[in-house]
Parts: structure tokens; C-alpha cells; sequence
């Protein structure tokens, strides 16, 4: 009894987490694509981001970082 009991339990885990899984991928998906949108937040950081990667070190664009603790030369 007590076997048939476990088999069922274990049956309902793998159901339960396949569908916790399949919740949770969807849910992931439509966050990040809201916020991947043109005019999203995350975008907007990650252009951002990615502007000051390409410019670091052509100069004239970017100013270049300033050291907050000089030198004791």
C-alpha cells in the first residue's frame, strides 16, 4: 500500500515539475521580450552598454574615465 502510495506521489513530482518548468520558461520568455522591446528598460541599458563599449578608447567621443585617486608620485 504504502508502495503504490509512493509510486503516485513520485508520478504527481515529474508532473508537477514538468509543469512548473514549462510555467516558468513561459513566463521568463514574455518578461524578457517585454522588456527587450524597443522602447524597453533593458534595452535601453543594453544599447546603452553596448555604445560605451564601442566607444571606450576613440578619442574625441568618449572622455576618458577619471581616477578618483591620483597618483603619489
Amino acid at each position: 500500500m504504502i508502495t503504490v502510495l509512493g509510486f503516485f506521489v513520485a508520478a504527481a513530482g515529474v508532473i508537477g515539475w514538468s509543469t512548473l518548468e514549462n510555467k516558468l520558461r513561459s513566463h521568463s520568455v514574455e518578461y524578457f521580450s517585454k522588456q527587450l522591446e524597443k522602447e524597453g528598460p533593458l534595452r535601453k541599458e543594453l544599447e546603452a552598454l553596448f555604445a560605451d563599449i564601442a566607444y571606450s578608447g576613440i578619442e574625441g567621443l568618449k572622455e576618458p574615465a577619471k581616477d578618483e585617486t591620483p597618483y603619489n608620485d
